[in-house]
């Protein structure tokens, strides 16, 4: 989920945008307690909601993906700092850390791939 909002924040900034529809395959899923998932969700829910504000605002630089993203992996990692609630405990804080780290080093790689 994230990832999709994250790609969608670069496209904006970049000039471009995305669509998101319906499904391209047809996923039957077992049953589910919905209230009990729902439960064990909210935590990042919260969080999401938190992000999602942050990401409208947020001040990207960079010229094409790369640098875009780049932007997006450093911004994210101050954005975090600075929430606050009950949710964002050094643990959340630190989830989004290492994804920051993870995106610089998939923006690594994909730049290497491209000869870049």
């Amino acid at each position: 989920i994230f990832s999709g909002f994250f790609a969608l924040a670069c496209a904006k900034h970049l000039g471009g945008t995305a669509r998101f529809g319906t499904p391209i395959a047809d996923h039957r899923r077992n049953r589910h307690n919905y209230l009990r998932d729902a439960s064990a969700e909210w935590q990042a829910i919260v969080l999401l909601e938190d992000i999602l504000c942050w990401l409208i605002d947020a001040r990207l630089e960079g010229s094409n993906c790369y640098e875009t993203y780049l932007s997006l992996s450093n911004g994210l990692e101050d954005a975090v700092e600075k929430f606050h609630g009950p949710f964002w405990t050094d643990a959340s804080r630190g989830f989004f850390h290492q994804m920051a780290h993870c995106m610089r080093t998939w923006n690594s790689a994909a730049r290497k791939i491209a000869g870049g």
